[in-house]
């Protein structure tokens, strides 16, 4: 076997073509399935024993497809393909149509000139001069559709497919905004559960303000550092902390954040990495210490109550949150947040408890009526996937991120019911 350390594919008039491409594809394009189908069905089928034919009539095996280039150029990287018994180390690229190839400029763009494997779908329209390209659909034993749908049941890790598809806007306002509905419900009975829990031993009242006390703390807690924060806030509970002076307070928040140099142990639990030092554990901890007598004031709770009503008042909820003697209470959006992932289920816990079927309405308005909702990283990534653009309210983002924890995340693509009515729809398309 001789062997080829790089191959650099190079066409005449690679720009002309391009750009002769990029003109005559103007004309509306009929629907076609999204690229990422493409790829789920070819690392399925590229493994080492598997002969394909490209369509220059070379004889292609895939020893190894490469690693997944997460930035500009070629889709897969350093892998290693042989062809006619030749071994060539480059890159594959892969697209729905073999035409995509000029639609998209790489003829001419130098990062695509180490490709030795191009794989599409769907053959050229054009006679245009391609690399080595392997036409998948040729290897398909039954319709893409189909091919797709057994992926999806045998746990396929693949992108969204829905970001391509036409018309399913109505399907992804109704999805997000059950998945929304769903995250709301799943909150309120974890809510419920701690609620009960905590019964055993205090007075409904002050369980009820510790359930709070814990929800704030998990709320402080950024970059990673949630749970912690949440479960610091359980070993030191709002009985104990309203027994202490501020001096003492705030001593033992210094202890509990900031661990001796030799204590390895308690250092691997709070993040300080890639976490700006203002939103560390110890200044939120502080801010949360500050509004630690407001949680056990009745009076208080009222006007948090009037705050949180249909027609939201944020400036107010972040006067009631605010700490003067912290430079670190939270700012606008954060405020936006702490109203929807912590008094939204506690508005809804206090409805249930006091059978007020008008107060767990307004729980679960105020959880899907902010706007705009602040952005995070997951919602900016979805924001692509399903082509939505924001800014978002709180129902349409609470939706994205219980789709990515839930489903994305745990690759249950096969369960989400987006790809269910894109398998429906597309059930016509070959």
């Amino acid at each position: 076997m001789r062997m080829i350390t790089s191959l650099r594919y190079r066409t005449s008039n690679d720009a002309a073509h391009s750009a002769a491409w990029q003109i005559r594809e103007t004309r509306r394009r009929a629907p076609r399935p999204p690229e990422t189908h493409v790829e789920a069905l070819w690392l399925s089928r590229a493994q080492p024993e598997r002969v394909f034919r490209s369509m220059n009539g070379e004889n292609v095996r895939v020893l190894r497809t490469g690693e997944r280039n997460r930035h500009e150029g070629p889709d897969y990287l350093h892998a290693l393909v042989v062809r006619d018994g030749v071994l060539y180390r480059g890159s594959i690229e892969i697209h729905v149509e073999a035409d995509d190839w000029w639609r998209h400029g790489h003829a001419s763009d130098a990062r695509y000139r180490a490709v030795v494997l191009h794989v599409a779908l769907y053959p050229p329209r054009r006679g245009a001069e391609l690399p080595p390209t392997v036409l998948l659909r040729d290897q398909l034993d039954a319709p893409l559709r189909e091919a797709w749908a057994v992926l999806l049941r045998n746990g396929v890790k693949a992108a969204c497919p829905i970001s391509s598809m036409d018309g399913l806007a109505d399907a992804r306002a109704a999805m997000l905004s059950l998945l929304a509905r769903e995250r709301l419900e799943r909150k309120i009975t974890r809510l419920r559960r701690r609620y009960d829990e905590l019964r055993t031993a205090l007075p409904p009242f002050e369980a009820y303000t510790q359930c709070s006390w814990e929800l704030l703390a998990r709320a402080a807690g950024y970059g990673g550092n949630e749970q912690r924060m949440e479960e610091l806030a359980r070993s030191l509970p709002l009985r104990s902390m309203r027994s202490l002076d501020a001096v003492d307070r705030f001593r033992l928040a210094g202890q509990a954040c900031e661990p001796r140099a030799d204590d390895w142990d308690a250092r691997e639990h709070w993040r300080v990495g890639a976490v700006r030092p203002g939103n560390r554990a110890l200044p939120r901890l502080r801010w949360l210490i500050g509004v630690t007598d407001r949680l056990c004031d009745a009076a208080w709770w009222r006007e948090l109550r009037r705050a949180l009503r249909p027609d939201f008042d944020a400036a107010a909820l972040r006067r009631l949150l605010d700490v003067r003697e912290s430079a670190m209470s939270p700012g606008p959006m954060r405020v936006l947040e702490i109203a929807v992932n912590v008094f939204a289920p506690l508005l809804a816990l206090a409805g249930q408890e006091r059978r007020d079927a008008g107060m767990v309405r307004d729980a679960h308005l105020l959880y899907v009526g902010i706007h705009p909702a602040p952005p995070n990283r997951i919602t900016h990534a979805l924001e692509k996937v399903l082509d939505l653009a924001g800014p978002h309210d709180s129902g349409t983002q609470q939706g994205m991120i219980e789709l990515h924890s839930e489903y994305c995340a745990q690759s249950r693509c096969g369960d989400c019911l987006l790809n269910a009515e894109y398998l429906r729809r597309s059930s016509r398309r070959p």
